[in-house]
This record gives C-alpha cells, structure tokens and sequence, in this order.
C-alpha cells in the first residue's frame, strides 16, 4: 500500500489520539474497504497481502460471505488448495450462489483428485465469459485424465486451446496425455507446438525434458535442462525446480558426482528443512547404496511428514536393500494400499514378495502376490527399470530365471516382471525364450521403442526375417537412442547390408561417448563395406582404449587381423 502524506495539521497530538483510537477499534480500515483492496492485490498477484487482509475480516466478521468466497480464490492462486476448498464450500454455505464460485472449486475439486465432483460443477453454459469458459474446459480435461478418458481430456484441452486464452497451457495438457498413454511421438509433437509459439517457455521446456526422460532419452533431457538453466530467464522457484529434474536425470544415468555437484545451488534457492530437498538427498545416498544414511535421512523425513508417500516408498526401499523385509513391507504395502496403481510401489512390492517367497512369514497377508498390471503403455519399462536397479548388483546370469518363470505363469498379467525374465534371458542367450515374452508384452504395449528394440535383436540373433523392420520401428520411434541406433546398424550387418549400417553405428558411437562395443559394431560395418583403412583406424582406437573391456579386446584384436589380411 502506498504511503500517505499527511496534512500539515497531522502533527497535532489530539489528531494523533483520535487516528490511535479509530485504529484500536478497527474502525480506520473497514471490512468493505480490507476485501476491495484484497481484490486489487489479487489482481496484482500480491495473493499472500490479500490472503492477510481478508483473514483479518473474517476474524472479526466470520460469516462475511464475501470475504469467504475472495480467500478461496486467493488461496487457490497462493497454492493452499485444500484450504481454498474449505473457504469456498463455506462461501456456498453462507449464500454465494454456486454460479459465483463453482469455477474456482471445481478447479479445486479437479486438483484435489475429486473428477466427479469437479465435473458436476464444471457444466459449461453459454452464459459463461470466455475466461471462465477456458478455465472450466481445462478442468473438464484434468477431470477426464484422472478418470481414465483419453479422448475426452484431449477433446477438452482442444476446446480451450481454440479459445486463445494461454498460448501454451493446454497443449502442454495434452502432450501430458499423451505421454502417459505411451504415444511419445504425437506428445513431443505437442510441445513442439508449444515452444513454436513461446520459444522460451520454462513449462513446455520442464515437460520436454520430462517426455525425454519417459522415452528413456536422459542424455537429451540433461541437455534440454541444462541449457534452459543457462540461457532462459527462470524464477528461483522455477530453477529450483529444474535443479530437481536435473539431479534425478544424473541420477538416472547413474552420474552421482553430477548429481551431487547441482546439490549446493539447490540448496540455496531452498530452506535448510526443504522436504524436496532432502527427499533427493535421501535419493541420492539411495543411488550410491549408501542404505544406512538413505534410512537416517528419510525415516526423519516419514516422522515429520507422515503423509508423504514418496519419502514412505524410498525409506521402504532402502530396507528393502538392506534385506530389512518387515520395515520395508509395512512400508511398501501402506503405499500401494493408498496408491494401487503406482507402478514404483508395485515394483517394489513385486521385489519384495519375490524375497519372502518360501518364507512362511510374509507378515503381511492383507496384500498377497497378485496380478500387478500396469495403467499406461509407458509404465512397463519404467518399473522394469527400478527392479533392475535394486538387482544392480547381480548381472542377468546370476537372475533366478527359474523363479521369474514360476512368477511369470502365476501372474501373467506382471509386465514389469516379465520384462526382467525376457531381459534375463536375452542375457543368457536363451534367445528364442526372449523373444516369446517380448512379443507378449508387445502385444499388451504396442510402440514401445525400448521393447522393439530387443525383440528386434532376439529376432536377429533367431534369423529371424522381421529383425530389421523391428528395429527400424524401434529407431522411428526414437531416432536419437545410441542402444537402438546400434541395434539397427548391427541387424544390417548381420543380414548382409553393411552399407546401411555405417551411418546409424557412426550415429550411435557419436551418442554413446564412444561406447567401445558399438566401436566395434561400427568398425565391422566399415571393414565389411569395404573401408579397411577406416575399419582400422577404428580398431586402433579401441584398443588404445583403457576402458575395453577384456573380453571385448579379444573379438577386437580378431578383427584386427581381418582388417590387416584385405
């Protein structure tokens, strides 16, 4: 609020008395004035002034309708969405016709995971403004996701878009739908759209990086983060936020020091006490098996957060590592009980009945192994990925196929489990094995570029004619991953083609930091096209290479002798 210039008379010590009185009683700003400047300061953004001001009048006046009914809207603009559907539903209470209110509480409502309630209230008439009108499309479609209706969410995000109200907002929307069904292409085509008409916008860039991440891309989502840190102008909060997906994007290439060094920037745009923050430092510690500091610093965080399910399931991980089977259960199945679909707690939940197994104590008989399937065409690879991670330690070879198996028959419709038997038996050279549950699981999740891409190098390694369609699919579908650029030069190698093969080994050597064994693909690739100089220069590389791996060296230096005898 501005300052006032008082009038000279303003001096006088009996004008001074009066002003000290009419302030005492509360009578120098009155209720109607406190909401009308609440009002401009919502208009202005200033949520936490207005928030102040109109608590103040309802502390004097608790059944001031109006007031009641600003505080919801303020309080939804401030990020306290519950609180904004308490104050609204009291709003409604105090006589605030529905009409008034019900597109900021069916946003609530959308928000709060309620999508029938908030459909109820989100019924669009012609009355309505086309900011209201926009506003109640996009609950509409937040409402139908949560739901399970696809068409209907991305028909709605339309509807808005057309609208012309956010330039942005609803195709990202709709690339976020799109991405959960696994439709990777048609998502980053969306955000595309999106950043065609704000180059530099911090959400479309966040949603890039996270669609990156889902098409198992972390090297292109690093990239996309990093230089948004470097050349976009970013809130604090927003490059606290990218900071986050950064450091989980390390982490996810297994760059732990990466990780750590984006620790201190973060921290300092962050309190000290900043649950997110020490989630990823719980994370973190997870990551580099150091499982006693990752329960020290979670199981803190559970006790003071007891509702945050995130901090539950890494803390229930991190026993679960340490082979702590009953704190993890506890845990773990709390999770899945509140969360049935996540496919995070139901992987761990996978791993966990797979150690009690033989076990006449599972401790646990409200929840008994089941058919854990998944809700998206995404969501295999993903928790595959995390089972794979707490088996870090084991390679494919010393996995119990047998026992994946007998899981597998009992509980057919487990796909991430599946997924860890066709890559163990793909490992083990049990190729024809392999290629049965990757044409399963293909069946059940179409378009999977990750899963095209092994049931492409099963087919080659069976003859099979389809290999090199499989793989082409698979690089379609994610032109930029070295391990699918790999198998599509190798496949043309294999099948006679070396030619074709020279272009996508040379791609994917690029991609991989030179990667020693697609080195060596692509200096096959080169020898049998008939480029032994190249083949050669290549093969000298590689075995000038420390990290080569012994066994590696040995096909290497048989290559060698090829290439020197042309």
């Amino acid at each position: 609020m501005n300052r006032r210039i008082l009038p000279k008379f303003a001096s006088s010590p009996c004008f001074l008395a009066v002003l000290l009185l009419l302030s005492s009683c509360g009578l120098f700003i009155d209720d109607d004035v406190r909401v009308a400047r609440a009002s401009s300061a919502l208009t202005a953004g200033e949520y936490q002034a207005a928030i102040i001001d109109l608590k103040t009048v309802l502390r004097n006046n608790p059944q001031h309708a109006a007031a009641r009914q600003l505080l919801g809207r303020a309080l939804l603009l401030n990020g306290d969405v519950a609180g904004a559907e308490k104050e609204l539903e009291r709003a409604m209470e105090l006589g605030v016709a529905v009409e008034k209110l019900r597109v900021d509480l069916a946003w609530a409502k959308a928000v709060l995971g309620k999508p029938n309630e908030a459909l109820a209230l989100a019924e669009i008439n012609e009355a309505v403004t086309d900011n209201d009108r926009y506003q109640l499309l996009m609950t509409r479609g937040l409402a139908f996701v949560q739901l399970g209706r696809p068409a209907d969410a991305l028909e709605n995000f339309a509807a808005a878009d057309a609208l012309g109200i956010d330039p942005i907002m609803p195709l990202i929307a709709s690339a976020q739908v799109h991405t959960e069904s696994g439709e990777f292409v048609e998502a980053q085509r969306f955000l595309q759209d999106a950043l065609n008409r704000v180059p530099d916008s911090p959400n479309a860039l966040y949603a890039l990086a996270s669609l990156s991440i889902r098409r198992g891309e972390p090297a292109t989502a690093e990239q996309i983060l990093q230089d948004a840190l470097d050349q976009v102008s970013l809130s604090n909060e927003e490059r606290a936020v990218f900071l986050e997906l950064l450091i989980e994007t390390n982490i996810v290439q297994s760059d732990l020091e990466g990780a750590e060094n984006l620790v201190p920037e973060l921290a300092s745009l962050r309190p000290a006490n900043d649950a997110a923050l020490r989630l990823l430092r719980g994370r973190l510690e997870l990551a580099r098996a150091d499982y006693l500091a990752a329960i020290d610093t979670l199981s803190a965080l559970v006790r003071e957060n007891p509702d945050d399910l995130r901090a539950q399931l890494l803390l229930g991980a991190a026993y679960l590592a340490r082979d702590q089977l009953g704190l993890a259960d506890t845990l773990i199945r709390n999770v899945a009980i509140v969360l049935p679909d996540n496919p995070e707690a139901n992987v761990l939940l996978s791993e966990l009945r797979l150690r009690q197994r033989g076990s006449a104590a599972t401790g646990s008989p409200a929840i008994q192994p089941r058919e854990i399937g998944v809700t998206d065409n995404a969501d295999w690879s993903r928790r595959a990925d995390i089972l794979v991670g707490l088996n870090q330690t084991r390679d494919a070879g010393e996995i119990d196929i047998a026992e994946l198996d007998d899981w597998v028959r009992d509980y057919p419709a487990d796909a991430a489990m599946r997924a860890i038997l066709a890559n163990a038996s793909l490992g083990t050279g049990q190729f024809e094995e392999a290629r049965e549950h990757y044409e399963t699981l293909n069946l059940q999740f179409p378009d999977q570029p990750i899963l095209l891409n092994n049931l492409a190098w099963s087919y080659n390694e069976l003859d099979d004619p389809r290999a090199a369609d499989t793989a082409a699919r698979a690089n379609e579908l994610m032109p930029d991953n070295a391990n699918i650029l790999d198998t599509l030069g190798w496949i043309q190698v294999s099948i006679g083609n070396p030619g074709d093969a020279v272009t996508p080994l040379e791609r994917a050597y690029e991609l991989s930091d030179q990667l020693p064994i697609i080195g060596y693909h692509l200096a096959h690739a080169h020898l049998a096209s008939g480029d032994p100089d190249a083949a050669q220069a290549l093969i000298g590389r590689l075995l000038g290479d420390p990290s080569t791996p012994a066994g590696l060296r040995t096909e290497i230096e048989a290559l060698a002798e090829r290439a020197d005898n042309r």
